[in-house]
């Protein structure tokens, strides 16, 4: 009889349909994929609290979740493919929920102390140039699809309209 504890169970370990069969290197090595890569990562480290949350929910996740679920899920109903432009669409109703709540905090820190103005702002001065690198990787693997391709230039400026909504909803307004 095996020993249970020394052999993984089934479920334990990841399928083996070939769809999951080298996306570590793909995220790792892509040229397109790098540039979101570095800017997840590095957010992910911030010791600061304000400068991860101004990173991650003012400036990178409303920047490429626009490249992501709105410009992915055009695009893949352009193809034919209604099953992953609904899913991404539902993931974008997630997305303005966290929005939302990303923008009262911003507003409530705001009518606090009227600095954190200065210090949010700041923070998205630092962290949106990598933002734009991201959001421009993504769009141009849009751009390359076999058949209907996303327009990239439109994704990404629409990437940066969608950062600048958060940030005037945010009390952030005309911050760059």
């Amino acid at each position: 009889m095996r020993d249970r504890l020394s052999h993984p169970r089934a479920a334990d370990r990841p399928p083996k349909a070939g769809f999951v069969d080298g996306e570590q290197e793909t995220w790792q090595s892509a040229k397109q994929w790098q540039p979101t890569r570095k800017c997840i990562e590095e957010a992910l480290v911030a010791y600061d609290w304000s400068e991860a949350f101004a990173a991650l929910n003012l400036v990178f996740r409303p920047t490429i979740e626009s490249v992501f679920y709105k410009s992915f899920s055009q695009t893949a109903s352009a193809n034919g493919d209604e099953l992953t432009s609904l899913l991404l669409a539902n993931l974008s109703d997630d997305n303005e929920r966290s929005a939302r709540w990303s923008s009262a905090l911003c507003r409530y820190a705001i009518d606090k102390d009227a600095k954190n103005v200065d210090v949010l702002a700041h923070w998205v001065s630092k962290w949106s140039p990598a933002a734009d690198a991201a959001a421009k990787g993504i769009a141009d693997m849009l751009a390359t699809l076999p058949e209907v391709k996303a327009d990239a230039k439109k994704a990404t400026a629409a990437a940066k309209a969608a950062r600048n909504k958060m940030l005037e909803t945010s009390g952030l307004a005309g911050v760059k």
